[in-house]
């Protein structure tokens, strides 16, 4: 049933959905292109769900979409029905990546409870056929495990896949390739990724061209924060939303002096900004080690904590280029290296 709402709302419903489809899933609202009492209302709802209050001085919120706003969006909405396309499209990525790689059954149980409990209202049948399923009671056993998960996860992928094709023939979702989809980091997280990286820098202005440039090449692109629109949120939200990525590399170069309190003035020592230390840390904790790459340019001290880290020298002839290649294939993202190397 759709919910009922008046000319005024739905129009503003409709354009914050194109929004959302516009920068990715989520969107931040504010005074005075909205007024507090309409977007309340559409969350009340049920239409929109709201992440986050931004910290502007007037109120501000981060929204996502939901299935309810999702299904009065699309009365006669293409833009509407690409968002729950959009929606069905990911979680069938995120099937297909635990029936290639079937040894993380948490990661496993977690996609199927979320798409059992996403769906099961809105695809006719959608249990049937599962395994420890009842319908009168639309009850999923979570606790499954092994053939019986990797069985369901196929059956209810292949209902996704033909209620997409049956509902939206006429919405182009972008074709998933080896370097986007859905992933597991090292510490069995999933996330978002596409063919995008992430760069962490400091004042090194050359450095950071010189790598988003060598990455364009390649035909992918170079997220560098300070570059993205703030919307509304502190550096910690843009972080959050902009590192869903398929890689990372991260710059030290010599743009701060420190020492310990009890040495010499005389034994300082180049250092990384405080901001490329935390974010090769946080990035590291979020994608796994192996999809962040760390480069050093000159005489530069590196973090203690992370000593385990191998670095890459980005010397002045290019042969970093090489190395960056080649650790980017190594966890299965398709590179040219004649582009990226040239």
């Amino acid at each position: 049933m759709i919910v009922d709402i008046d000319d005024s709302l739905r129009k503003i419903l409709k354009q914050i959905y194109t929004d959302i489809d516009i920068n990715g899933g989520e969107v931040s609202v504010s005074s005075p292109q909205y007024k507090q009492t309409q977007i309340d209302a559409l969350i009340y709802k049920g239409l929109l769900k709201k992440l986050d209050v931004s910290t502007l001085e007037n109120w501000a919120y981060i929204l996502k979409p939901t299935y309810e706003g999702e299904k009065v969006c699309e009365e006669g909405n293409t833009m509407g029905n690409r968002v729950i396309a959009k929606m069905l499209s990911e979680d069938i990525n995120r099937c297909k990546a635990f029936l290639e790689n079937p040894n993380d059954e948490d990661y496993g149980r977690n996609v199927y409870d979320e798409i059992t409990g996403k769906y099961d209202s809105i695809i006719a049948d959608f249990g049937k056929g599962l395994y420890q399923y009842f319908p009168e009671q639309h009850f999923y056993d979570p606790n499954i495990s092994g053939e019986t998960l990797k069985y369901n996860l196929k059956k209810l992928m292949n209902k996704m896949e033909t209620y997409i094709a049956l509902k939206y023939p006429a919405v182009n979702l972008p074709k998933k390739n080896q370097s986007s989809g859905y992933m597991q980091n090292e510490n069995s997280t999933n996330m978002h990724i596409s063919n995008e990286v992430f760069i962490v820098h400091g004042h090194d202005n050359e450095a950071k061209q010189e790598m988003a440039r060598t990455l364009e090449k390649a035909g992918f692109k170079a997220i560098i924060l300070h570059e993205q629109p703030d919307g509304g949120r502190t550096i910690i939200e843009k972080i959050e939303k902009y590192t869903d990525v398929a890689f990372a590399v991260v710059l030290y170069t010599e743009c701060d002096l420190g020492r310990s309190k009890n040495d010499d003035a005389k034994t300082e020592k180049y250092r990384a900004r405080q901001n490329v230390v935390f974010e090769h840390g946080y990035l590291i904790g979020k994608l796994g080690r192996s999809r962040v790459c760390a480069f050093v340019k000159g005489d530069v001290e590196t973090p203690g904590d992370i000593s385990g880290v191998v670095y890459t020298i980005m010397d002045s002839s290019g042969a970093w280029k090489m190395q960056l290649g080649n650790n980017m294939k190594d966890v299965g993202i398709d590179v040219d290296l004649n582009k990226l190397c040239r």
